[in-house]
Parts: C-alpha cells; structure tokens; sequence
C-alpha cells in the first residue's frame, strides 16, 4: 500500500495529512502550530513540520509535497541563509510599493495577469529596497514558503536546486504564467538592482523537484489556492469560495485573466491551467467576531446565515477595523469589511 503525504503550511500551523495512494483512505493526519502574524522567522515552519514528520515516522512515505501561504517573500544569502524575517502576504507595509510599481510598469497586469498589491512579492521586495538596503544588498535567492520548505526537506545546500510550482511562481509579481517563464526585468525593477538572483525552478505538476534526506520523492506541490482547487476536483468552470484567514473566491480557467484594476488576480492553478483569484485580507476573524457580538457560537452562526433567504434587502455592510484591506491600488487604507 503505496502512502502519500500531504502537508498544508498556513499562516498558524503546519498540517500533514497521510493518504492511501491508490484508494485515498486517510492513513493518518497531524499538526503542529507555530507563530504567526505578517513577520516570521520561517525556521518556525521547518521545526512543525520536522515535528508532525517525526510523529509520523512509523509510516513508510512513499512521496510528499508540500502546499503553502502563498507570495511570502524569503530572501536567502549567498550560503542560503535566511537575511531576515519572512514577510508574508498579509503584511501591507508594502502598499505603497506596489502603487509606486503599477505606475513604473504599466503593463505589469498584461505581463503577470496580476496588478500588483501589498500583499505580492515584488511588492515586498520594493519595501525591503527602499527601507532596508544592507538586506536588500545581500539577496541571492528568493523563495515563498512552500519552495524554502521543500528546499529544507531536500537537505540540499546550493540555491540552484530551489524550485517550485507555476501556481504559487505566479503569486510573485515577475512571473508570466502565459509563457512560463520569469520577468527578470521586473524583479530588476521590484529590488532596484539588476544583479542575479537565484530564483526556483519551475516544476511541471507531473514532475518532482528533489528528494527528501530520507530518499522521498518530493513533488512540484502549489500555492495553497491552487492546492484547494486541486484537493476540491475543481473543473473548468467551477467557482470555489474559500473562508479560512483570509477570504478567496477562485474559478478554474482555461484563459488566463489580466485585471488592471487590481481585484482579480491572474494566477495559475497547478495542472496548468489558470485559477482567477478574489481575495480579501480578513475572513475567519470577522465571523468569529460578529458571532461572538451576538452571543452566538459559530455553528449557530452559521445555520442562521444559510437560512437567510438570498439578498441584502437594503442591508449596509458592517464595518470592522481589524486590518488593513489589500485593494491598495484604489483604498490603500481600507478596513476590514463584513
């Protein structure tokens, strides 16, 4: 009985879910929290998922991959070592630095299917250029959180053996989902230098990027979109609404999109099609805390919302000031809304 793992590394925890390949009963499943928040040392995410591997090290793992929190920019030395905290996608220091990107590149959005946002790598790395310049200076590589973990797992030392997947590649602000390939321009522009830097290779969805110390093969894994998408069976056409800490609303396209107004964002899933995205910043926290205003539990909560017949018969949107909304290029101060 061939056993595949699958492991989710979000915002709060690392989850790792073991699977029968062939029939897909569920084997065993673990996780372990870490800290969370918009900054992180992403040693943090290695040692959960050492820790939920190591729990379920009684089990022979015939391949894994890893999905995780997408556009978080990990910036490596020469040597591969981490520069400085992770900033992660629902960090929006870097809302200017996109404002200031769209501008310098008009064409950003038909280049990469995105316009950019606060929460998009490039995006991160124009902040870390304007604001800290001795880190910015000593970049090599840049990874997201799923390649780094990967590369982690690999055991492997140099930065040319980073890879990733074209779904989360696509999150980053210089990749062209279209033709595959990296804007190496644009990154030029995003870190004001045009200096190489290692970035992963792309992996097909077919393909494995490496193996694990352990001689496990590990596969191209995704953006935790597109693995939501992948994991749901969405077909061409499917729209799928995701509720977790942020909000998404994605459909599976054959066409890639290019919204240069900002509110849709261009992405690719991880069969090699195209997976539009709507996203908001906060989610969970904004049910959990309008249920907890009417002294109702989540469950509760929810049976009365599903009930509601369809409409908002003039309802006004609630306004909940938990955190900066992501639309940046219209309402860069924008709250939370409900």
């Amino acid at each position: 009985m061939p056993i595949v793992a699958g492991v989710d590394s979000s915002t709060q925890s690392v989850k790792v879910v073991l699977r029968d390949s062939d029939s897909g009963e569920l084997i065993a499943s673990t996780s372990r929290p870490h800290p969370d928040g918009t900054e992180i040392d992403p040693q943090y995410w290695w040692k959960a998922l050492s820790d939920a591997l190591d729990e379920l090290g009684s089990h022979k793992i015939s391949a894994i991959s890893i999905a995780g929190q997408q556009h978080g920019m990990i910036a490596l030395d020469k040597d591969g070592a981490v520069i400085r905290d992770a900033l992660l996608w629902n960090d929006t220091r870097s809302d200017k630095a996109a404002l200031d990107l769209n501008k310098e590149i008009p064409d950003i959005a038909l280049r990469t299917g995105s316009q950019l946002v606060a929460s998009f790598t490039a995006s991160k790395l124009r902040w870390l250029a304007d604001n800290e310049q001795e880190n910015a200076n000593k970049v090599a590589a840049i990874a997201l959180p799923h390649d780094w973990l990967s590369w982690k797992l690999s055991g492997a030392k140099s930065l040319d053996t980073l890879f990733t997947d074209r779904s989360d590649a696509s999150g980053t602000g210089y990749f062209d989902s279209v033709k595959n390939e990296y804007c190496l321009d644009i990154l030029a522009t995003a870190i004001r230098n045009s200096k190489k830097i290692t970035l992963p290779k792309v992996v097909a969805p077919n393909q494995f990027g490496a193996t694990s110390i352990d001689s496990i093969p590990i596969a191209a894994g995704a953006g935790d979109n597109a693995g939501a998408a992948l994991g749901l069976g969405a077909s061409l056409g499917d729209l799928v609404i995701s509720l977790g800490t942020s909000g998404t609303a994605f459909a599976v396209s054959k066409s890639s999109t290019h919204d240069s107004s900002g509110e849709v964002a261009g992405f690719a899933d991880a069969t090699g099609n195209f997976l539009p995205l709507a996203c908001t910043l906060n989610a969970a926290k904004i049910f959990n805390t309008v249920a907890r205003s009417l002294s109702l539990s989540f469950e509760e909560f929810s049976s009365l919302a599903l009930s509601a017949k369809a409409g908002a018969e003039g309802l006004r949107m609630i306004l909940t000031l938990m955190a900066r909304e992501l639309l940046t290029n219209h309402a860069p101060k924008a709250p939370s809304t409900a």
